[in-house]
């Protein structure tokens, strides 16, 4: 998995903000993962990472939001995850014992809606076989797809086509 070095994430996910007129809304970019960290989260997960999410990775670590108010900036949490993060939520959701959901490591998620519902690319042998996004819904465990791929599903999230 090299680094795809042709898209500028950064700019391409500032430019939407922008775009949008979300001028209140700051993203927040962090220091870019590192291989071995995208290594490491790829192997306890067993899912070789699409080269689309370990670009944006390699680029930045995640990406969240800070809104201004009158006593400053608050956070308004994750856009798109951290691998620290993707570690976390994927753990989490493929660990807890669930009498209601069928098994979730059939996905790889790297984004939430901010209602408990993420978003993720289809798992298959260990391997993403395509670029698709799907969002899980875990109030009825309903998996949809959305998007053609992380650069649709990026731009379309943010400025408001996608309505899950």
């Amino acid at each position: 998995m090299a680094p795809d070095r042709r898209k500028d994430w950064k700019e391409f996910i500032q430019a939407l903000y922008e775009k949008k007129g979300l001028s209140k809304v700051i993203p927040v970019f962090y220091p870019p993962a590192s291989r071995q960290a995208i290594d490491e989260c790829s192997k306890r997960l067993g899912v070789v990472f699409p080269d689309e999410l370990a670009s944006l990775l390699f680029q930045t670590n995640g990406v969240s939001e800070r809104v201004p108010t009158t006593a400053g900036e608050i956070d308004s949490g994750y856009f798109l995850f951290s691998v620290e993060r993707i570690l976390e939520i994927n753990t989490s959701v493929r660990t807890q014992p669930s009498d209601y959901t069928m098994p979730l490591d059939c996905l790889l998620f790297f984004a939430e809606d901010g209602f408990g519902d993420y978003f993720g690319f289809a798992v298959v042998k260990g391997q993403v076989p395509h670029s698709r996004i799907y969002f899980w819904n875990h109030e009825d465990d309903s998996r949809l797809a959305i998007a053609s791929s992380l650069e649709y599903f990026v731009e379309n999230w943010l400025l408001g086509k996608i309505k899950v």
